[in-house]
């Protein structure tokens, strides 16, 4: 609310700020993130209406926005990793659209960031792993840039089927490069139908035993 009519440039600042706080507190008590998301699923940029990316002036300010908190990122510390996150990481036009933009305007990230998830793009699960794969090795190839899965996760209440998904797609993340993958969110148990979470004996369900490769 404090940010309410402020204009493009101060906008940047504002990120710039916040970002650079946060992180130089955590530094001062030992703290130093090895990556960081400017955002979160950014699918249509940021800071509505004006990052909003339906627009050339949108994709502008967006990129803008980006780099602000990227710099902010590096004047912490250098080491840390900028990452760039949409969803849907099946839809290759999707990124294709948002990181050629983001290139275009001169906007900086280290990593790609997606987020996979059978669920919302209504794939089975081994089309979305399919499609996941072919839009991974399209962005490594196309920006020369790193790619991270920052999303995943499949039905709670099917943990088998759960493990089986994890499993396959952890092995075809590992065969083509891909930093990592993050499970979101475990500990979720109800109001939320992709957790990971045996309402029963109060630990991780079956499905995150494919962190273990045990299928």
């Amino acid at each position: 609310a404090q940010w309410e009519g402020h204009s493009v440039d101060q906008l940047a600042q504002d990120i710039y700020d916040h970002t650079y706080d946060i992180l130089s507190s955590l530094k001062k008590i030992g703290i130093i993130p090895k990556w960081v998301q400017i955002g979160n699923e950014t699918k249509r940029g940021m800071l509505y209406d004006v990052g909003k990316t339906s627009s050339t002036q949108g994709h502008v300010n967006f990129a803008k926005f980006v780099n602000s908190g990227y710099k902010a990122i590096k004047d912490v510390d250098e080491s840390i990793q900028a990452i760039v996150h949409l969803p849907d990481g099946h839809d290759n036009g999707l990124y294709r659209n948002m990181f050629d933009n983001l290139k275009k305007n001169g906007a900086k990230w280290d990593i790609i960031g997606m987020s996979a998830y059978p669920r919302w793009s209504h794939l089975e699960p081994a089309e979305e792993i399919r499609q996941v794969i072919a839009n991974v090795k399209d962005m490594k190839s196309r920006y020369g840039t790193p790619v991270m899965i920052v999303e995943t996760g499949h039905y709670n209440n099917r943990p088998i089927e759960s493990n089986h998904f994890l499993v396959d797609f952890f092995d075809a993340l590992i065969k083509n490069g891909v930093l990592g993958a993050f499970y979101w969110e475990p500990e979720a148990m109800s109001g939320y139908e992709l957790g990971a979470w045996d309402p029963d004996t109060h630990q991780a369900s079956l499905a995150l035993d494919a962190y273990l490769g045990l299928k």
